[in-house]
């Protein structure tokens, strides 16, 4: 990528303060990245505070919207969305506590987690893969080489050496 100019920098400090994200990735043909790393070289800051409006609207739709629904909304990042929501306090209203473990499902989990691929538990317990694989890190239970990746015959995943 290029180096900045002068005449690009001197609009940077004109327009980052307020310019919208996707207006300034199209004024100076860089990633937003590119273009926040210049500005905080410069020492810019953006003056995109946040309205008593949008507090309202965040605080009514937050706790049961989908994040992504509220961003588009307000018009900001998911990322602005979730800050804003958590320095208010704001969490998601319906999650349900985790699903405790039946014995049944951990002796299942004990046979099963070393030989089957994450993705198929997935599908027989119901649960996420994280959740598989925290119970499985609490029972100290290990993956046979070559199980992750969804190979079921044992053999080694392309690109392991044996």
């Amino acid at each position: 990528m290029p180096h900045w100019t002068p005449e690009e920098e001197k609009l940077l400090r004109e327009l980052y303060p307020t310019a919208d994200s996707a207006e300034l990735e199209r004024i100076f043909g860089r990633k937003l990245s590119a273009i926040i790393y210049k500005a905080n070289s410069l020492n810019l800051k953006r003056e995109r505070y946040w309205k008593e409006e949008e507090v309202e609207i965040l605080k009514r739709m937050y706790p049961s919207c989908d994040t992504e629904e509220v961003a588009l909304k307000l018009g900001r990042s998911v990322f602005s969305i979730r800050n804003k929501a958590a320095r208010l306090g704001l969490t998601k209203i319906n999650r349900s506590a985790p699903k405790r473990w039946s014995e049944e499902e951990i002796k299942l989990l004990l046979q099963l987690y070393p030989k089957r691929p994450t993705k198929e538990l997935v599908e027989i317990f119901g649960r996420s893969a994280g959740a598989i694989r925290a119970k499985a890190w609490d029972l100290k239970l290990k993956k046979k080489r070559g199980q992750e990746r969804g190979n079921l015959q044992g053999e080694p995943s392309p690109g392991k050496k044996e």
